[in-house]
């Protein structure tokens, strides 16, 4: 465990640019070496970065010394892994998880459910641009998954976007038909987890914002998902 002089130099250092970078967060979790803070340290951590923030209220870029803080408080929680209550998407599997990015690896999540996949993969989601999370939809396709993919017209066709690399390989892709966005972040592993979220596939979901999804084996949404997805694919022939 660090000491406090080392957290508080770290802390200034952070706030000269109003962001708490991702290396700046591994940095705490460095110094604090996966245990929990000590609630004294934290206490001082605290009053300090609050103090910070005071005084960055009186500058025109009080909205980045807010997100700053909101970073800084969240890198001295307690960490918490999400409960792996099914690797893929086991039959009879008992899923109930929440996976927050920033204290989660949420793309990683996604992945290992996506390589357990397999029988099917029903993905209705706004736009994919992570190329770990496409890599592991064609490593299903190779297995031989049935998968079927909706997406929005207007998100498909950005750079970065990952959508008809993944239609080239096989996977059926249907895209929405409107003016309006295909908002939907779902996806149904083996008709057997539902995933259901804020978490959009993307890396700046992962690695920037503040997101969340949950796992869930509850037949009675599985089956209200699944309803919902074979209407939108059948609207968008």
């Amino acid at each position: 465990m660090a000491n406090s002089r080392e957290l508080e130099d770290l802390l200034r250092r952070s706030f000269v640019d109003r962001k708490l970078t991702r290396d700046e967060r591994r940095e705490f979790d460095r110094l604090f070496e996966g245990s929990d803070p000590d609630p004294n340290v934290r206490d001082r951590l605290l009053a300090l970065a609050f103090g910070l923030f005071r005084e960055g209220l009186t500058d025109p870029e009080s909205l980045q010394a807010s997100e700053w803080l909101k970073r800084v408080v969240r890198a001295t929680l307690p960490k918490v892994e999400p409960q792996d209550s099914a690797s893929g998407a086991d039959v009879g599997a008992d899923v109930a998880e929440a996976c927050f990015s920033e204290r989660h690896d949420c793309a990683e999540r996604v992945v290992k459910l996506l390589d357990g996949a397999r029988g099917s993969l029903d993905i209705c989601v706004f736009t994919i641009t992570h190329d770990d999370i496409s890599d592991a939809i064609l490593r299903a396709v190779t297995r031989g998954v049935a998968i079927r993919l909706i997406s929005d017209d207007l998100k498909a066709t950005d750079t970065g976007s990952d959508i008809d690399r993944l239609r080239h390989a096989g996977v059926a892709v249907r895209v929405d038909r409107s003016p309006y966005h295909m908002h939907h972040k779902f996806a149904i592993f083996d008709r057997n987890v539902l995933l259901n979220g804020s978490f959009n596939w993307t890396r700046g979901a992962a690695m920037n914002n503040a997101e969340n999804f949950v796992l869930l084996s509850d037949r009675r949404l599985l089956d209200q998902f699944q309803h919902e997805f074979e209407l939108l694919w059948e609207a968008w022939k």
